[in-house]
């Protein structure tokens, strides 16, 4: 790639990212803190995807199209392991908070104290920041 197109495309972005930042930092939509997490989210998931999964989907990618691979590798290879893996824990640590650590109850009663919608209405709670801004 033309390296003035790779740093014209790359300050573009950076401009975008930027200017999409300070809008909302600016608008009141979001705090300092969470824009800069969502930004390091956002790093970090670009960085594993790109940084770590890049080599495997690759190299699956070139197994399928020399079809040098088995039906049972396609549908057991590491990456459906990892997921498995990753997925199986996300269940367990789901129900492990769900039944050690109950939701407390004065949270219900916070939120119909709180809020002043009756229980099944549409009735949006953030309505008066989006006409506001």
């Amino acid at each position: 790639m033309n390296p003035f197109y790779k740093w014209t495309s790359l300050s573009g972005l950076i401009v975008i990212i930027v200017s999409i930042v300070a809008s909302r930092i600016y608008n009141g939509v979001h705090t300092y803190n969470q824009v800069l997490s969502g930004l390091s989210w956002g790093l970090l998931t670009y960085e594993l995807l790109c940084g770590v999964f890049y080599n495997q989907v690759s190299r699956f990618v070139d197994k399928i199209k020399h079809k040098s691979t088995s039906v049972a590798w396609l549908l057991w290879n590491p990456m459906t392991q990892l997921f498995t893996i990753a997925n199986a824990l996300s269940v367990a640590i789901y129900y492990n908070n769900l039944f050690n650590n109950p939701i407390p109850p004065e949270w219900p009663l916070n939120i119909q104290r709180n809020c002043h919608a009756s229980e099944h209405s549409t009735h949006d709670v953030e309505l008066h920041n989006y006409i506001q801004f």
